[in-house]
């Protein structure tokens, strides 16, 4: 029965690389089985280069679950606390300290902050400069406004999440980049995982790609050429589902702090979000996605069935997406009907 699911499931994506709607990877994990692999279509189109199983995208904000770990790691080291206002790390020159000393750290990981997101400063007008370095948004950052009190409301806010980056690097006086390779991508063995320039070549990296018209365009040109905490940086299907076993085998956070980082927070009104990751009760999953031009990632843990899902695309949004619900589709779905 299984197999013949899974050979339809691979039909079905097939189908969607037939019709142009899925370039990429996927890797889902049963326990400590391989469930099923697969790559397709073209990392570099202009070169006929396929994508393989260990080929690097961009992944998004499927990046926001390791600066939520991250934060959650030195709270478990007694370095911060997940109330303590940010502006005990976080000076003026990044956010008005009159915004900040009513924002705590708990409200920037749950998107409960009230913050105004520096993506709309950044294509509001035209910019010249380049995004690589976390001082690169200072500039955006400190004209931000709330759009509503703490708590008040839910608000999806990359720019809290570069907040916090900045709150990790003046804690642990390194910079973000190296905190989150050493203590993260290091312990888990994610040895295609990093921060990658998108303007310097790199072996076995995905090309993203987008549709203007009929015209199929690379997403090079874009002021951000390196991501930062709140997302954008390279990893693979394989490395994202060792994340995932790290996770839910506690090797990168004690059980107590894994639970409140994929627990909702009902009392900041956030019901299906928690510190990074968010959360499906009623599938009993937890993950993230991204998507950009020629960005599309979908990550999810299915916590009672143990399934490990990794999808990542050089397409446009819903390109992962609808990989990952025709998952849920053929082997979810019968299970909670």
């Amino acid at each position: 029965m299984i197999e013949h699911k899974l050979v339809t499931f691979e039909k079905s994506i097939e189908s969607f690389v037939y019709d142009d709607r899925f370039s990429g990877c996927v890797f889902i994990t049963k326990g400590d089985q391989v469930f099923f692999q697969g790559s397709y279509g073209y990392a570099s189109k202009a070169y006929k280069v396929p994508n393989q199983i260990d080929t690097q995208f961009n992944i998004g904000s499927v990046g926001k679950m390791f600066t939520g770990v991250a934060v959650a790691q030195l709270v478990e080291e007694r370095k911060i606390d997940f109330e303590d206002p940010i502006d005990k790390y976080i000076s003026e020159e990044w956010l008005p300290q009159d915004l900040c000393k009513h924002i705590q750290v708990r409200h920037l990981l749950s998107h409960t902050s009230g913050l105004d997101d520096y993506f709309e400063a950044l294509y509001a007008e035209p910019h010249t400069s380049i995004f690589r370095d976390m001082e690169d948004y200072r500039p955006l950052l400190s004209r931000l406004k709330c759009q509503f009190s703490p708590v008040a409301s839910w608000a999806y806010c990359s720019a809290g999440y570069v907040l916090l980056g900045v709150l990790i690097e003046n804690v642990v006086d390194m910079s973000y980049f190296d905190y989150v390779q050493k203590y993260i991508f290091d312990r888990t063995e994610m040895e295609h995982s990093n921060f990658l320039d998108a303007d310097i070549p790199v072996i076995n990296r995905a090309t993203g790609y987008y549709k203007d018209g009929e015209t199929y365009r690379s997403n090079a040109v874009k002021p951000i050429q390196r991501g930062n905490p709140s997302g954008g940086c390279y990893s693979t299907v394989i490395d994202l589902n060792k994340f995932g076993s790290a996770i839910l085998n506690h090797r990168l956070l004690s059980q107590e702090l894994t639970e409140l980082v994929m627990s909702p927070k009902h009392e900041l009104s956030s019901p299906f979000y928690g510190y990074g990751f968010f959360i499906d009760d009623a599938l009993r999953k937890i993950g993230h996605g991204g998507d950009g031009r020629g960005i599309s990632a979908q990550f999810s843990i299915y916590q009672q069935q143990g399934y490990i899902v990794s999808v990542l695309s050089n397409y446009d949004p819903p390109a992962a997406g609808e990989v990952a619900k025709l998952f849920e589709k053929s082997f979810l779905v019968c299970q909670h009907t």
